[in-house]
């Protein structure tokens, strides 16, 4: 949905735009998306620490961990691609001494994604 401001802004009886009136309402809304978008995001969160409660101490490839996590997130075809990027944006936002710094993501051979608490401690 693209919002313009000519047709978002709040307007006056005189047909002027009412600054405050409008700034009141986009922070509204605003609140309103951000409350959404947490909500949101501790779903996708909780969808792939349930991937990595099955599989404790193992990596596993990003494939995998995108394809167990979106039907915990009730996936369909039209959210297929979105959910997609919000599983993995959560896992790279969150590794290798980023975000939260919950997972290690290793390439090649013996490679794939872990969390790091199910990690032995030389392996992180």
């Amino acid at each position: 949905m693209q919002i313009t401001l000519s047709t978002y802004a709040a307007r006056n009886a005189d047909g002027s735009i009412d600054i405050k009136g409008t700034l009141a309402k986009f922070q509204g809304d605003l609140e309103s998306f951000a409350t959404v978008q947490a909500a949101d995001q501790e779903r996708v969160a909780d969808a792939v620490h349930s991937v990595f409660d099955s599989h404790k101490g193992t990596r596993i490839n990003m494939p995998y961990l995108v394809g167990q996590a979106l039907p915990l997130l009730g996936v369909t075809s039209t959210t297929h691609k979105s959910l997609t990027e919000r599983v993995l944006s959560y896992v790279r936002d969150n590794a290798d001494g980023k975000g939260a710094d919950l997972f290690s993501i290793e390439k090649g051979k013996n490679g794939g994604c872990a969390r790091k608490a199910d990690l032995p401690a030389s392996a992180e």
